[in-house]
C-alpha cells in the first residue's frame, strides 16, 4: 500500500513559501480498507498556515491509496497512520514518527 505523500508532486513548497517560510507538520491520516482518507488531522503545526494547508493537499492528491490486501483487511477497519512533513530549504522530506 502507498503511503500518504509517496506520491508527492513537485514543487513541494508553496510559491508564497518557497525560500520564506520552513517548519514542521506532523499529521496523522486514517485511511479506509478501500484506500480512501477518512480524515487527516494536524497533530503539530509548522506555524505557518501555508505550510500546513500544503501537506493537507498532498494527501488528498495522493489519495485514494491502495486497497487493504487480505491480511490487513483481517486485522483493522482502518489504518493510522502519524508522519511529519519537513519543509526546508532543500524542498520537502517526510518521515514516520518513532514507535
Amino acid at each position: 500500500m502507498a503511503q500518504p505523500g509517496g506520491r508527492l508532486g513537485q514543487p513541494a513548497l508553496p510559491e508564497e513559501a518557497r525560500g520564506k517560510l520552513y517548519g514542521d507538520v506532523e499529521l496523522t491520516v486514517e485511511i479506509d480498507n478501500s484506500g480512501r482518507a477518512l480524515a487527516i488531522n494536524v497533530q503539530k503545526s509548522s506555524g505557518h498556515t501555508v505550510l500546513d494547508k500544503a501537506a493537507i493537499d498532498s494527501i488528498k492528491r495522493s489519495a485514494p491509496f491502495g486497497r487493504f490486501t487480505a491480511s490487513m483487511k483481517n486485522t483493522m477497519d482502518v489504518l493510522v497512520l502519524t508522519r511529519t512533513w519537513s519543509y526546508s530549504p532543500n524542498g520537502l522530506a517526510t518521515k514516520a514518527q518513532d514507535s
